[in-house]
């Protein structure tokens, strides 16, 4: 099994005078990748979205607030992701 593990990106703090931003890695406990999916409407994407949903080693963190919106959410708007993507060989960060 390859090594796997999530990058999470701190936020931007003042250090001797310099800005930086602290880098933290976790492992994953457990995955899961879409296999099928369905729509109550037409649905013009992937027959199979590109997405994983991931079980991190961390606890005592606050719950996420997801963008509700319908409007902040649309087909082909980048996401922040690190690793194998979009179909390249070599890791990849965006």
């Amino acid at each position: 099994m390859p090594v796997t593990f999530a990058m999470f990106i701190g936020p931007l703090m003042q250090v001797e005078g310099k800005r930086t931003r602290g880098v933290f890695f976790r492992d994953i406990k457990d995955y899961a990748i879409l296999d099928r999916f369905e729509s109550a409407e037409a649905f013009y994407g992937e027959d199979v979205p590109d997405i994983a949903f991931l079980q991190l080693d961390v606890c005592d963190v606050p719950a996420l607030t997801l963008e509700t919106d319908e409007e902040s959410w649309r087909v082909g708007r980048a996401i922040a992701h690190c690793g194998l993507c979009n179909g390249r060989r070599r890791a990849h960060c965006v």
